[in-house]
């Protein structure tokens, strides 16, 4: 429990650093996907080897659920702007950085109330969860206000 809290401050510190730094808008990111992966297989791990009661999986899932709110409310929080080569760029602003410390506050806040071990095991796939949406909404934004799809990681590999 105590590595699994290391390894999410780690993971926090560096996407609270990638949020407010600018980056290119691509259609597809590996991170989230990583983190859901991770969070899966320890979440259900946890569900093989330890019983929660019905009310810490619910409470895991409101936090997974107000989570996924403010993920959507971040998105529409990011800069986003074209450089002059026409690459999207997307940057964090107070706002963004805002509303990661509401949505860590209220994750944190909930898994002080669950099983230690439910609320270990479900803290990467909470971050995977919220990264993805506020991917997804990020790049739907920049593809309606530019006009054109965001390359994937797909079609980078290949040109």
């Amino acid at each position: 429990m105590v590595t699994n809290v290391l390894i999410a401050v780690v993971v926090i510190g560096f996407v609270l650093y990638r949020q407010m730094t600018p980056r290119p808008v691509r259609a597809a990111s590996r991170l989230p996907l990583i983190l859901l992966i991770i969070g899966g297989v320890q979440t259900v791990q946890h569900f093989q080897h330890g019983v929660s009661s019905i009310a810490d999986i619910g409470l895991v899932a409101v936090s997974m659920l107000v989570g996924v709110g403010l993920a959507a409310a971040r998105a529409h929080t990011v800069r986003l702007h074209r450089d002059e080569s026409g690459q999207v760029w997307r940057t964090g602003t107070a706002a963004t950085l805002v509303l990661w410390i509401v949505a860590i506050a209220q994750h944190v806040a909930i898994h002080l109330v669950v099983d230690p071990g439910l609320a270990s095991a479900s803290l990467m796939l909470y971050f995977g969860a919220v990264l993805l949406v506020q991917n997804l909404l990020v790049t739907r934004r920049a593809e309606r206000q530019f006009g054109r799809p965001m390359r994937g990681l797909a079609e980078r590999a290949i040109g």
